[in-house]
């Protein structure tokens, strides 16, 4: 018999062989993946995620006003499907300086971060 880990290293390995096209979020992530899989990927797009943060103007305070943050806040934005995975939780649970998170987007970890943090306890 083959142990489960085995079988799906397996799948996972075939599967992307047999990929018309790769895409990955990094170099890093690409990098990593060829490491563990030990293949040559054919196919491969980097489309990285995120944003020039040149072009957004911390300057502006419309924001601060119309959610009444102080101006010494530390706003943080979380555009995203809130999944475990992105280690959100680690964000707020584990923040050594005091945050303001703006959360945008949905997910279950979403409800499970706003039942731990804003939902008063009895």
């Amino acid at each position: 018999k083959f142990p489960l880990g085995s079988i799906i290293f397996f799948l996972e390995k075939y599967t992307y062989k047999k990929a018309h096209c790769i895409i990955f979020h990094s170099k890093e992530e690409r990098d990593n993946l060829i490491r563990k899989l030990k293949i040559k990927l054919k196919k491969i797009k980097i489309i990285p995620t995120g944003f020039p943060i040149e072009k957004f103007n911390s300057k502006d305070k419309s924001l601060r006003t119309e959610f009444r943050f102080k101006m010494d806040d530390i706003i943080v934005t979380a555009v995203a499907r809130y999944h475990s995975v992105k280690g959100l939780d680690y964000l707020i649970g584990w923040s050594v300086i005091p945050l303001v998170v703006l959360f945008v987007g949905l997910g279950l970890l979403l409800l499970s971060l706003y039942l731990l943090y804003v939902v008063p306890k009895e």
